[in-house]
């Protein structure tokens, strides 16, 4: 055995992580069309830095629906987001239903304004009895009837 290898098999970690970084580039000064946005007359870019800054402070309020600790940067119109990769398994078509009410209860019906805005059961990750929800930048404001149907339609 080469004895490089080994020293280093020999050393201790300490801590070990893996970062997904999402970069998103908007358009320059295009304005939001969403009804639902308490934001009036900003850009959609000015938006969605608001809204991960909402997530950041509120990351904890979705009960049983984790999201991921994170960080975001913005430099001119790109905002990139550091997100801890959340190593698991992803919903699909053969354990979706085992969650669904517990989605439902905690990210759709309920009296909160900010959620997200697609429930495509792809966005969730199962991983040390958490479920995660990992795109991000898909938070943000919407009424109740809203997220009723995008679930009823997406969560299929």
């Amino acid at each position: 055995m080469d004895k490089g290898l080994l020293e280093i098999n020999n050393k201790m970690i300490i801590n070990k992580s893996f970062v997904l970084v999402k970069t998103i580039s908007y358009k320059e000064n295009a304005k939001t069309i969403s009804s639902h946005s308490p934001h009036d007359n900003v850009s959609f870019f000015e938006e969605k830095q608001r809204d991960l800054n909402y997530l950041k402070r509120h990351k904890n309020d979705f009960n049983k629906i984790s999201i991921p600790n994170f960080s975001f940067n913005v430099y001119e119109n790109t905002i990139s987001i550091h997100m801890e990769y959340i190593k698991g398994e992803q919903l699909n078509i053969y354990n979706k239903n085992n969650y669904k009410d517990i989605i439902y209860r905690d990210l759709v019906d309920n009296d909160k304004s900010f959620s997200p805005t697609s429930f495509n059961w792809t966005n969730f990750i199962l991983c040390d009895d958490k479920i995660y929800y990992i795109d991000l930048e898909d938070f943000s404001y919407n009424t109740l009837e809203h997220r009723i149907k995008k679930f009823n339609n997406e969560f299929k």
